[in-house]
């Protein structure tokens, strides 16, 4: 390994971006594996879930994904029926997502199974008080970057 790989590798910054890397990689294996479905599907009925019949674009936006991606995922989702679209009734060519039980069911699987598979890797790798003072950092951190005004 020459010197600039090191520098590279000693980078805060990089670290986070591995582990990032390596958490959506093990989590897309995961899931495909035992529920069939992608990581980024997961995300998408999390999300759903999470809101009151969201739109395309409500979800779009907070993954932060184009309307070309939301897409591609949702008309996937609707075809093995995890999930389904509603007209709006004030505007009949938005509509708002909905999962369905089978949906709901797939979502909270994953969210077991992710939860049980990196919790247990955890507790693997780093003690109680380690655990609890990653989660306060990243806490901080997250909030610190939500507030960044370079990023807004």
């Amino acid at each position: 390994m020459n010197g600039n790989n090191q520098q590279v590798n000693k980078s805060m910054s990089f670290k986070l971006h591995q582990v990032v890397k390596l958490l959506h990689h093990q989590a897309d294996v995961i899931l495909q594996q035992e529920l069939g479905i992608s990581f980024s599907q997961y995300l998408v009925l999390k999300v759903t879930t999470q809101m009151e019949g969201p739109s395309q674009r409500d979800v779009a936006a907070c993954l932060d994904i184009t309307p070309a991606a939301i897409s591609r995922h949702i008309d996937g989702l609707c075809e093995r029926g995890l999930m389904h679209k509603e007209a709006q009734p004030d505007n009949r060519r938005q509509h708002s997502l909905r999962l369905t039980r089978v949906g709901v069911s797939k979502a909270e699987s994953a969210q077991r199974l992710l939860s049980e598979r990196f919790d247990n890797l955890m507790a693997t790798q780093l003690n109680e008080t380690e655990i609890a003072q990653l989660e306060v950092s990243l806490d901080k951190l997250i909030v610190a970057l939500q507030n960044d005004k370079f990023l807004h």
